[in-house]
C-alpha cells in the first residue's frame, strides 16, 4: 500500500510543479509573517509540552484551531491568504514532500501544524513504534483537535483537507479531489494513517483509541470496498476516469484476480482500436488524445509480463497491444518500433508493418532507420513492405514518387539488397525501368531523369564497386552503366552549349577561348566513347519482374534514340566553326563529322534503327560538305580522299535515307 502512494505521490509531482511555485516563494523569499493568534491558540501552544487532561474539553470545544494567516511579502502588497497557505501544505503533502509542507508551516508560525509533523515522526513504522519511541501524550489530544476542525464546515476546504489527511478523516479531503489518483491516495493514505494509530494503540494501552472519537476508527482495509468507493465517487471526471486502464488494473493486481486484469485490457485494447484504427495517418494520430498512449504502453508491459510467466496470452489481442504501443509511442527510437512489431503474430504482422511504414512514418531517415530495425527480426516482411512501397510510389503511372521517396528508395539498398538473393538486381532493374520512362517519350525528360539518377546513384555505385551484384543481374549494371554514362555525356554537351552561349553575348572571361576548348574536347570525347561502345544498351536480359516484361522492346528503341542524339550533338560541336576563317580547321572537322557518318551508317540497323534519330546530324554534315567544296577558299585543301568520302557518304546517305540528290554536287 505505501508502494502504491509513493507512486502517486510522485506522478502528481512530476505533473504538478508548478502548483507549488508560490508555496516555494514563501519558502525561499525573506518574508515577515504576521499571525494573529488568539489566547486559545496561545493555551493550546502552552500545554503541547505539558499534558493536562482538564484543558481537554475546552480546547476540543473550543475553534482554537482556526488559525488566521497571511503573510506579507518585503516590499511588496502581496498577501496570502490562509487558504493559499493551507492549499500550498495540502500540494505538499499530495507530492510526498512532507519537509516542504513543514517549512511551509514552520515559516508561517503555525505551531499546531509543526508539532503535529514531529509527531508523526513516531509513526513511520512497525519497527519503531515497537522499538522504544515514546510519542508524546499530547498526540491524542492534536489528533482530536484535527479529527473536530476537518469536520467543521465554516473553515475553508484547503483547510478541512490538510486536517483532515493528518487525522485520516478521508471525507474531509474528498471534496479537494480531481482525478482518480487523488481520491485513491486520500483513501490509501487514510486508510494507512488508522493502521497506525491501531498498532500504537495495541502497542501503548494507555495511548489507545478509547480517548478518541469514534470516527477515528471508521476506515475499512477492505480493498474491494475501497476500489467500489472510487468507483462510485460523487465526482463525475474521478468516476468517469475510474473506468480507464490504470485503475481496473491497479484494482485487480490489488485484489489478484489476473483473469479480470486480462479481461480489463482486452477491453481497454478494443476501445483504444477503434481510436487508432490501423489505417490512421500520423497527422490524425497526433490529434487525438496522447494519453492513450501510456495505457496501451501499460496493457502490453502487463501482457509481455504474463507471457513471460507462462501465462496464456491471446495471440490477436497480444499483436494488436504491439500495434498500437508502437503507434501511439512518442519515441522516435526505430530498434522499438521493429522489435514490438517484430512480436505481432506472423498472420498480422506483414499488415502492421505496411500500415506502420506507410501511415506512420513521415521523415525518410525514419522509414529508413525502421526497414534496417526490422529487417533484422523479419527479412521476409521487410522485402515484401519494401517491394510494395517501390510498386505504389516508384512504379507508380503516372510516377506518383516525391523527393522523399526517391530518398527512401535510394536507402532501400542499403536496407535490404543484402537480405535476400536477388533483391539488389530488383532494385538495380526499377533504378534503369524509371530512367527508361523518362526517355521514351518523344520529348526525352533528361533533367527529370538525370534528378532521379543522382538521387539514387551513391546508394547503387557502392553494391557495383564491391561487385555485390550477381551474374543474374549482369545485364541492369551494364544498363545502369550505360546511363551513367549517357547522362554524364549529356551534361558535358550542356556545359559547352552554355559556353558557347555567353561566348555569343560578350559576356564569358577571356573571350571564353579556353573554356570553350576545354568543354569542346570533353564533351567530344565523351561522346566518342559512347558512340565506340559495341554492346550498348545490350538486350536479352532476363525477365526480373513484371514491371520489366518489356525491357528489350524498350531497350532497342533507346538505344538509336540515346546515340542518334549523341551522334547529333557531336555534329553540332564540330560545325560551330562555320564562320571560321581558320579553313584548315574546317576541313578537319568535316572530315571528323564525315568519319562519324560513316561509323553510323555502317551499324545503322543496330546501332540506330530509325532515321529521325540522327536526322539533324546527317542533313549538317551534309550541309558543310556542300558548302565547303563549292567554297573557292577551301579549294586547295580539298583532296582527292576527302573528296571520296564526301562522294561516299552522299551514295550511303541516298541509299540509306532517301537523301534528296539534288543537294549534291557530285556525280555518282
Amino acid at each position: 500500500m505505501q508502494a502504491l502512494i509513493s507512486v502517486l505521490e510522485q506522478s502528481y509531482a512530476a505533473i504538478h510543479p508548478p502548483d507549488l511555485s508560490e508555496a516555494a516563494e514563501l519558502v525561499d523569499t525573506p518574508i515577515r509573517p504576521r499571525v494573529l493568534l488568539d489566547h486559545e491558540l496561545r493555551r493550546l501552544d502552552i500545554i503541547s509540552n505539558v499534558w493536562d487532561e482538564s484543558l481537554w474539553d475546552k480546547h476540543v470545544g473550543n475553534r482554537c484551531f482556526c488559525v488566521h494567516v497571511y503573510f506579507v511579502q518585503e516590499n511588496s502588497d502581496r498577501k496570502f491568504s490562509d487558504e493559499d497557505v493551507f492549499k500550498f501544505i495540502f500540494q505538499s503533502l499530495r507530492a510526498g514532500d512532507e519537509d516542504f509542507a513543514y517549512e511551509i508551516a514552520r515559516k508561517g508560525g503555525l505551531v499546531l501544524f509543526v508539532n503535529n509533523f514531529k509527531m508523526r515522526q513516531f509513526t513511520k513504522t512497525k519497527e519503531q513504534i515497537g522499538g522504544g519511541a515514546k510519542p508524546p501524550k499530547s498526540r491524542l489530544l492534536w489528533k482530536q483537535i484535527a479529527l473536530t476542525a476537518s469536520n467543521d464546515v465554516s473553515i475553508g476546504r484547503w483547510q478541512r483537507a490538510v486536517r483532515g489527511i493528518l487525522c485520516g478523516n478521508y471525507d474531509a479531503v474528498l471534496p479537494v479531489a480531481e482525478s482518480w489518483e487523488d481520491e485513491a491516495w486520500i483513501y490509501f493514505k487514510c486508510f494507512l494513517d488508522a493502521a497506525f494509530e491501531k498498532a500504537i494503540a495495541q502497542w501503548r494501552n494507555n495511548l489507545g483509541g478509547e480517548a478518541l472519537s469514534p470516527d477515528a476508527w471508521k476506515n475499512s482495509f477492505n480493498l474491494g470496498d475501497l476500489f467500489d468507493r472510487i468507483s462510485n465517487s460523487a465526482n463525475e471526471r474521478v468516476r468517469h476516469s475510474a473506468q480507464s486502464i490504470f485503475p481496473l488494473s491497479i484494482r485487480a493486481a490489488f485484489i489478484n484476480d489476473l483473469d479480470d486484469a486480462v479481461v480489463e485490457i482486452e477491453r481497454f485494447i478494443l476501445k483504444t482500436s477503434m481510436l487508432y484504427p490501423i489505417d490512421l495517418g500520423i497527422e490524425e494520430l497526433q490529434e487525438q488524445n496522447l494519453e492513450v498512449g501510456s495505457g496501451v504502453r501499460f496493457s502490453l508491459h502487463v501482457l509481455l509480463l504474463m507471457r513471460r510467466a507462462g501465462n496464456p496470452v491471446e495471440p490477436i489481442l497480444f499483436g494488436r497491444a504491439c500495434y498500437l504501443y508502437v503507434k501511439t509511442t512518442t519515441s522516435r527510437n526505430a530498434e522499438l518500433w521493429a522489435c514490438y512489431l517484430s512480436k505481432i503474430p506472423d498472420d498480422q504482422r506483414h499488415d502492421a508493418i505496411l500500415h506502420f511504414f506507410t501511415s506512420h512514418l513521415s521523415e525518410p531517415k525514419d522509414k529508413f532507420d525502421f526497414l534496417r530495425a526490422i529487417a533484422v527480426y523479419d527479412p521476409e516482411n521487410t522485402i515484401a513492405v519494401s517491394k510494395e512501397f517501390v510498386q505504389n510510389s516508384i512504379l507508380a503511372d503516372p510516377p506518383a514518387f516525391t523527393e522523399s521517396d526517391l530518398e527512401i528508395f535510394g536507402g532501400l539498398f542499403q536496407a535490404i539488397a543484402s537480405l535476400e538473393y536477388g533483391i539488389a538486381e530488383w532494385l538495380l532493374a526499377v533504378t534503369n525501368y524509371v530512367i527508361r520512362r523518362y526517355f521514351l517519350p518523344d520529348d526525352m525528360e533528361i533533367d527529370s531523369a538525370n534528378e532521379f539518377f543522382l538521387a539514387v546513384k551513391p546508394f547503387i555505385e557502392p553494391f557495383l564497386e564491391e561487385g555485390r551484384i550477381s551474374a543474374d543481374g549482369i545485364f541492369a549494371k551494364s544498363e545502369f552503366i550505360c546511363w551513367s554514362r549517357y547522362l554524364a555525356v549529356c551534361e558535358k554537351f550542356s556545359e559547352w552549349r552554355i559556353c558557347m552561349d555567353l561566348i555569343k553575348s560578350g559576356t564569358a572571361e577571356d573571350s571564353g577561348a579556353t573554356s570553350r576548348f576545354k568543354y569542346q574536347q570533353e564533351a567530344i570525347l565523351a561522346g566518342y566513347e559512347i558512340l565506340s561502345t559495341t554492346d550498348w544498351m545490350g538486350a536479352g536480359a532476363p525477365v526480373i519482374d513484371s514491371f520489366d516484361a518489356d525491357r528489350d522492346q524498350q531497350v532497342a528503341c533507346l538505344r538509336g534514340k540515346t546515340l542518334g542524339q549523341v551522334f547529333c550533338s557531336l555534329i553540332e560541336i564540330l560545325q560551330y566553326a562555320n564562320d571560321s576563317v581558320d579553313e584548315k580547321m574546317e576541313i578537319e572537322q568535316l572530315n571528323t563529322s564525315l568519319e562519324l557518318s560513316d561509323h553510323i551508317m555502317k551499324n545503322f540497323e543496330e546501332m540506330i534503327g530509325e532515321f529521325s534519330y540522327v536526322e539533324e546530324g546527317i542533313v549538317k554534315v551534309q550541309d558543310a560538305a556542300n558548302r565547303i567544296s563549292a567554297s573557292p577558299r577551301h579549294a586547295r585543301f580539298m583532296t582527292k580522299r576527302l573528296k571520296d568520302k564526301i562522294h561516299t557518304f552522299e551514295t550511303a546517305a541516298r541509299h540509306r535515307f532517301q537523301v534528296s540528290s539534288d543537294k549534291s554536287i557530285f556525280s555518282i
